[in-house]
């Protein structure tokens, strides 16, 4: 006999913390895909829509690479972005959109989670010391927003 022929409420995964179906932000700065991947797992298991922040920085490589830095003025990388971002999504079934973030990622990021409450907020982990805890301790500690460091 099922569990809710029995009165009791279905389980609910553990990583889901009883917030399924929910909103989720995934952020990324075009150089790191693991937020993106798991936002289609979790939008593909939750069934709720991923906003995906990209924060438009230039480019570290612009220092070594003149061309990366003109590519980045362009848009190209919003385009190479998007076409990545539809590739790692689509197949999932996610119901997504991307959303530039220009200057201060913190800023952008709040807007957005006024916009649309969001049940988590994928904060990828730098490569670099401490960068990607910055941005994660000043959006949970300050602003009190439920993040997953992927």
């Amino acid at each position: 006999m099922p569990d809710h022929e029995r009165g009791r409420p279905p389980a609910v995964p553990a990583w889901a913390g009883g917030r399924t179906g929910g909103h989720l932000i995934a952020v990324t700065d075009g150089r790191r895909e693991m937020a993106a991947h798991q936002a289609a797992r979790l939008a593909a298991a939750t069934g709720g829509p991923v906003t995906v922040a990209l924060l438009s920085r230039p480019p570290w490589t612009a220092a070594f690479d003149p061309s990366a830095l003109e590519c980045w003025r362009n848009g190209d990388l919003e385009i190479a972005a998007l076409t990545r971002l539809s590739e790692i999504l689509d197949p999932a079934g996610a119901r997504w959109r991307m959303v530039t973030v220009d200057g201060d990622p913190v800023r952008g990021i709040l807007a957005l989670a006024r916009r649309h409450p969001p049940s988590w907020v994928l904060v990828p982990r730098s490569r670099r010391p401490f960068s990607g805890r910055r941005l994660a301790s000043v959006l949970r500690s300050r602003h009190g927003l439920p993040l997953l460091l992927v």
